[in-house]
């Protein structure tokens, strides 16, 4: 295969933050002329290599006699090589936002940290979790909020005046509930009274009686039709799941070391929806009512964003699948929908439902190795989903911090059968009689609807698609080398790492959209049992070629002009390959039954030799701001295949990330052509939704 490395645009990290974050999210105030990157005052002579942000950057750089060397068309900006002594003339063009120095990030010279806060760079060992004097701090090892940046959020104020902590948007968890114990309430009272709205139960779905004095009952909760609602001091979560799901979120701990608050989105509301039992588990029919509650109730409680850490196996293609036709109803009315990729390991097509689902946000985990703000030894742990999915699509979207994860589960102290059902079978996890360590995509998901509800408190309008966008355009890819590649493969890692200040108060084209192309409303609207129905569905371009000694399977593109673009490949004995591995063992790929020409295969980087932290310093593992992004309008690498013009590239197969294609080629993507026969739609048949199976995504044991 032809090697092609990325593209230098992806060090534009240090200049983001100067062109995004200088500011809340609040529309631009008209200057006499542009911001100028203080840098520059430094470059007096010479060619000088900057971003320039603004709709006539181009020509505004031609016009002082500069080069424009790249098109930044994510930020609406172009990279250039300009006189120095012509930094003023150009600030000073109408039009011209932004002048800011094009800053180098490579593998070698970056040290691993995004935060200054004084942290260690290796584990040192101490305990997850330890008290202090006040029951509201702790001493954590791993506080979440830093490193996806959230923490420097927390302090960062709106126009209004408030700091964006998630104030004013509910987060909807559908999971085992949520159980609050008398320390938390005691701690915490005013806040959960507060923040918290209530408890639909869907399991214990007719509400208790208690028997008081004098033999008079009362009814515990309020019954609704076909569920009981209940207030913080009555809910239920006997499994614990949805319980630290909820931690992860809004939790007001405060660490000690640094002063960070613990939750994500601390000031965000929680809307708890119980669909699954005391054993973790429930059927597709529970938790689509309550997903049907949600979407019912969504104005009344303000609910913007859904969390769905649960999962069951795929079966079908996504738009025969009952629960993902629920979760998408959701996203057409305007509900952020996070689903975890899975915890079933990482070979192609493990990621669960509902995270097989195009249209909606799927995460899989980052192992932080207990180093909160220093990624260089960050790694994507070996349980963490997979795609393409069976339609075709690439998974997981984004990855957030899924390992050794603080969180709120009960230990009862005196009677250990008290104990929510997770703390009883993984004891020696419980950190304290509230806090318990947790691993999981669940986790990750939890992380990654915080900075949901982070980014539309600053961005209210926002609509899930463009808050889709937004979380991966502004993740940061796993990199390494010089040149750099991708470590890891897009089936592992999608766009990258969260990265929350970006996300939130990053500048984007005000109609940046994920699912470019994609028409929801009619994708709910039509069937699957006609020709004409299956038009309005959606395949991925992802196909699958298998070696011609049957050992391996490349996961491509096709391009109208005969070349393919490898995205991945996979051997079960030894899992994604490097591409030195496939070019020693001179593998040759079909598609079908006709050969794919080696010289005609394009590799897109990915599965380099895996990094540890005994390796040389110049090969550490970056994750790095970048350009990857794939959004309906261009092809990989910015737009293009290294080399290919434009022209040569049939629009209607352009490389998508986002979006799939407007076409249905007979149900059959699933496996290439080559599924059995007999798992074609008839699929659709085996699914009861009284009684298949869904539960919380499965448990991960990390020491």
């Amino acid at each position: 295969m032809n090697r092609t490395h990325l593209s230098t645009a992806l060090s534009l990290f240090a200049a983001l933050v100067l062109l995004t974050c200088t500011s809340p999210a609040t529309p631009r105030v008209a200057a006499s002329a542009a911001y100028v990157d203080p840098a520059l005052a430094a470059q007096t002579v010479g060619q000088v290599s900057v971003i320039v942000s603004g709709s006539n950057a181009a020509q505004a750089v031609e016009a002082i006699g500069g080069t424009v060397t790249d098109d930044l068309w994510l930020i609406e900006a172009v990279a250039a090589d300009i006189p120095a002594s012509a930094v003023s003339a150009l600030a000073s063009t109408p039009g011209i936002i932004s002048v800011v120095l094009n800053y180098g990030v490579t593998s070698s010279d970056w040290d691993g940290w995004v935060t200054d806060l004084p942290l260690p760079s290796e584990w040192d060992g101490r305990p997850d979790a330890q008290s202090t004097a006040d029951p509201t701090v702790w001493n954590i090892v791993n506080p979440v909020p830093i490193d996806i940046g959230a923490d420097t959020l927390h302090s960062t104020l709106l126009r209004s005046g408030k700091p964006i902590r998630g104030d004013g948007v509910t987060v909807a968890l559908v999971d085992s509930g949520i159980y609050f114990d008398k320390q938390v309430r005691a701690t915490l009272g005013k806040v959960v009274a507060k923040q918290f709205v209530g408890q639909a139960d869907f399991v214990d779905s007719t509400c208790a009686t208690i028997t008081k004095q004098h033999g008079k009952t009362q009814l515990v909760g309020t019954q609704g039709n076909g569920y009981c609602w209940l207030g913080h001091t009555d809910t239920n979560d006997g499994y614990g799941h949805g319980t630290a799901v909820a931690s992860i979120i809004w939790n007001n701990f405060t660490d000690s070391n640094t002063g960070v608050t613990l939750g994500v989105a601390p000031a965000a509301d929680i809307l708890s929806v119980r669909v699954l039992g005391d054993d973790g588990t429930g059927t597709y029919a529970t938790v689509i009512k309550g997903i049907q509650y949600v979407v019912k109730n969504r104005n009344r409680y303000d609910v913007k964003v859904m969390n769905l850490s649960i999962s069951a196996p795929t079966s079908v293609p996504y738009f025969v699948d009952p629960l993902n036709r629920a979760v998408e109803q959701a996203w057409s009315r305007d509900i952020v929908v996070i689903a975890a990729a899975g915890n079933n390991g990482s070979a192609p097509g493990s990621i669960t439902v509902p995270g097989n689902d195009p249209y909606v946000i799927t995460v899989g985990a980052v192992d932080e190795h207990r180093t909160p703000g220093y990624w260089a030894d960050d790694t994507i742990p070996n349980w963490s989903a997979a795609g393409p999915t069976g339609d075709g699509f690439v998974k997981p979207d984004i990855l957030a911090p899924g390992v050794n994860i603080i969180t709120f589960m009960y230990k009862d102290p005196t009677d250990p059968t008290q104990s929510q059902q997770i703390v009883q079978i993984h004891p020696d996890n419980a950190v304290t009689t509230s806090l318990f360590r947790m691993s999981g995509t669940s986790m990750s998901a939890a992380v990654a609807s915080g900075v949901a509800a982070l980014t539309l408190q600053a961005n209210p309008k926002l609509t899930p698609d463009q808050v889709k966008y937004r979380l991966m355009a502004s993740a940061r890819p796993a990199v390494a080398g010089d040149p750099a590649e991708l470590v890891y493969t897009v089936f592992r890692q999608g766009a990258g790492r969260i990265w929350a200040p970006d996300a939130v108060l990053g500048t984007f084209k005000s109609k940046a959209a994920a699912n470019a192309g994609m028409d929801i409303k009619a994708d709910l609207k039509h069937g699957f049992l006609t020709d004409r129905d299956l038009t309005y569905h959606y395949q991925g371009l992802v196909k699958m070629a298998q070696s011609t000694d049957a050992t391996a399977q490349l996961y491509y593109i096709g391009f109208a002009d005969g070349r393919f673009l490898s995205l991945g490949a996979w051997s079960a004995p030894d899992g994604w390959l490097t591409q030195d591995v496939l070019a020693s063992r001179k593998m040759a790929w079909a598609s079908g039954l006709i050969p794919m020409p080696d010289a005609q295969i394009i590799w897109a980087g990915g599965t380099i030799t895996l990094l540890s932290q005994s390796v040389e310093s110049s090969r550490k593992m970056a994750w790095a701001s970048s350009m990857l992004l794939w959004d309906g309008e261009g092809t990989w690498l910015d737009g293009l295949l290294s080399g290919q013009a434009a022209a040569k590239v049939d629009p209607s197969l352009r490389v998508v990330w986002m979006s799939g294609l407007s076409d249905w080629y007979g149900g059959i993507t699933w496996a290439d052509a080559l599924v059995d026969s007999s798992r074609k739609m008839a699929w659709a048949s085996a699914i009861d939704p009284t009684t298949d199976s869904i539960m919380t995504t499965s448990w991960v044991n990390v020491p």
